[in-house]
């Protein structure tokens, strides 16, 4: 019974040492004999620079006015009698690690509003100037990004627009190739509704097929649609009224939502005059106004019958 309790407290110890070393080393100590070491000691600042004769520490303020972000950074500083005012430092090694505060997507950092790199790349420094506005504000240059179209046939430039980031290009028209059989259907190789880089985009075609229109006066006008396109996708002629709907050569409706134009077809387009929103809302207005008077109506007779049978 002994051994066992001696081999059971020789566990618990062990397992008490190597739970004291793994703590240790999660609190960033070598060993926990360390944590003894510097228990009630004063913890000394450490600066990732010499602190010149006659200068002092002082944080200092940094901004990044784009997106707003402020933090503070340990500079330097020491008075000048003579000229009554601060030589205030930034040391670069302090700088460096917050620079990654200072990176913003679409913008180069180009350096500190007053403040000037010292010619051995050091520090910054500003002018002789009042500790109180001892600050740096960042200062940048936006990015600008070139969007390319090209034509996806012959490839050939069609233009080049230049925009800053996360700004919208509008895309030119692309070339027409509806004669020799060819729809355009868009523009592939990247976003340029939102340009976060240089990008070259092509314009795509399908080939075509087409639909003879036939108009309310008769004539006849041919659209050239991508094959597999949607019919709902394909815009009729602007005629002097608004488009309403296809119908067949046999005088049917078609269901434009559920038509594929894998062929060629000849279709009647159907216009009419659209009914005013204003005239909508007016005749729903009026139309609860006169259900609401009919309820009353109806209620009141039934009251009064209700009243007369009961006198």
């Amino acid at each position: 019974m002994k051994i066992i309790t001696m081999l059971l407290v020789l566990v618990i110890a062990i397992m008490c040492v190597c739970g004291a070393f793994i703590l240790a080393d999660l609190n960033g100590y070598d060993s926990p004999f360390e944590v003894f070491g510097v228990a009630g000691a004063e913890e000394l600042p450490t600066y990732n620079f010499n602190l010149p004769a006659g200068y002092s520490t002082w944080d200092l303020t940094v901004s990044n006015t784009i997106n707003e972000i402020s933090f503070e950074v340990v500079g330097c500083y020491a008075f000048d009698r003579d000229k009554g005012a601060f030589n205030v430092r930034v040391y670069q090694s302090e700088l460096d690690r917050y620079m990654h505060y200072l990176q913003i997507g679409g913008y180069e950092f180009v350096g500190f509003n007053g403040w000037t790199l010292s010619t051995d790349g050091q520090y910054y420094q500003a002018d002789y100037i009042s500790i109180n506005s001892a600050a740096l504000s960042a200062l940048y240059t936006q990015n600008s990004y070139t969007v390319t179209f090209m034509d996806g046939k012959t490839n050939t430039l069609i233009q080049s627009l230049v925009t800053s980031y996360g700004s919208e290009v509008k895309a030119p028209n692309a070339p027409d190739y509806s004669a020799d059989g060819y729809v355009f259907t868009g523009w592939e190789g990247g976003d340029y509704t939102n340009v976060t880089r240089n990008i070259t985009v092509y314009s795509v075609y399908a080939p075509a097929r087409y639909i003879t229109c036939i108009m309310p006066d008769g004539s006849r006008v041919q659209i050239a649609a991508a094959q597999g396109s949607c019919l709902a996708d394909v815009a009729a002629p602007e005629y002097e009224s608004d488009f309403k709907y296809w119908r067949d050569t046999d005088g049917y409706k078609v269901d434009a939502a559920s038509v594929i134009v894998d062929y060629d077809m000849t279709l009647e387009a159907i216009y009419g005059s659209t009914f005013p929103g204003w005239a909508k809302t007016l005749l729903i207005a009026l139309a609860s106004l006169a259900g609401a008077g009919l309820i009353i109506y109806i209620t009141v007779k039934i009251l009064k019958r209700k009243v007369s049978r009961t006198a």
